[in-house]
């Protein structure tokens, strides 16, 4: 997945545009472009056929087109935007345009939208909304016609302007912080026959072959023995899969800053133990390890950020079944 970031409404010279509008009104900064379509882009606005409701998605007749795609989606009222709005409605559309097949588009916010939200924050936010809505767990679909085409560039367009290295790096950031979240989206998604807590540890520890900094140590049974991790050792006691306890220690920064602390619980199922749940749902208990599959996702974050500061994660990982 490409994304790049331009400027000049010349620039947008994608099949597929989407033009993000704020309360029911035709951006005065596309009036350039609306001339193209002989002013029938903002006719469609004043004409009411568009719903300004916040969300909304609205697809320019082909006949005003030719070859091209152009769609309309609304912001809402310029005065309620946050940037958690944008997150939703950029990915909202981004999925939207999937399920139609269109994997290469532009993406145009208005001025006002930079009033609101600052320039390289709203990159950053629409490249994790872009990539985490589009996200989909076909890893054993085998039939290809099946699988929803995979997005293959998205360029953005503001009406502003910075250095190229910080844009850059507002992409890249972007871009780490969405596939973060979906690594650990897919740890879940993973059957429980497969995500055990060894493969988990096998996880933790490619991660940390990746990175230099990220020290990675795995506690086998016989480790955890010795700590007297008697919780730990009595929950995997009806499992013969063997718990791990993996110990993830970041450190870029002095000693003297201190770290941060992160726990998180990995059960890779959970039948209740003793008290089994009913079978209802009971597909979902491989959920149980998110709590560990999120710090695990927060490490690979974090290490590919080369955030400075020290964090030590700890991951408990074992099955909870009957023996």
């Amino acid at each position: 997945m490409k994304f790049d970031v331009i400027r000049k409404i010349e620039d947008t010279n994608l099949k597929d545009v989407v033009i993000c509008i704020f309360d029911g009104n035709f951006p005065k900064e596309l009036n350039e472009f609306d001339k193209k379509y002989e002013k029938k882009l903002s006719q469609i606005i004043r004409d009411n056929s568009f719903d300004s409701k916040y969300g909304e998605i609205y697809e320019v007749p082909k006949a005003y087109l030719g070859d091209r795609y152009i769609y309309f989606v609304s912001l809402g009222k310029e005065k309620n935007l946050t940037t958690e709005k944008l997150r939703n409605i950029v990915g909202k559309t981004s999925k939207y345009l999937q399920e139609k097949k269109r994997s290469e588009y532009n993406i145009i916010f208005p001025k006002a939208l930079l009033k609101k939200i600052s320039f390289l924050e709203a990159v950053k936010l629409c490249v994790t909304s872009v990539i985490t809505s589009t996200y989909h767990f076909d890893t054993y679909i085998t039939n290809e016609k099946v699988k929803l085409k995979a997005v293959r560039e998205v360029v953005m367009l503001f009406f502003a302007s910075s250095e190229k290295k910080r844009i850059s790096n507002a992409i890249k950031e972007g871009e780490i912080t969405g596939n973060a979240i979906n690594f650990t989206r897919t740890l879940g998604n993973l059957p429980p026959i497969e995500m055990t807590p060894t493969y988990m540890a096998k996880e933790a520890e490619k991660l940390g072959k990746k990175h230099s900094k990220l020290n990675v140590k795995v506690l086998n049974k016989s480790d955890i023995q010795k700590e007297k991790m008697g919780g730990l050792l009595g929950v995997a006691s009806g499992s013969y899969e063997e718990p791990k306890f993996i110990v993830m220690e970041w450190k870029n920064a002095p000693k003297t800053s201190g770290a941060y602390i992160f726990v998180g619980k990995a059960i890779t199922f959970d039948s209740g133990g003793l008290s089994i749940k009913p079978s209802e749902r009971m597909d979902e208990m491989k959920f149980d390890m998110l709590g560990g599959g999120a710090v695990m996702g927060a490490m690979k974050a974090i290490s590919e950020l080369n955030l400075k500061i020290n964090i030590v994660a700890l991951i408990p990982s074992s099955e909870n079944l009957l023996g």
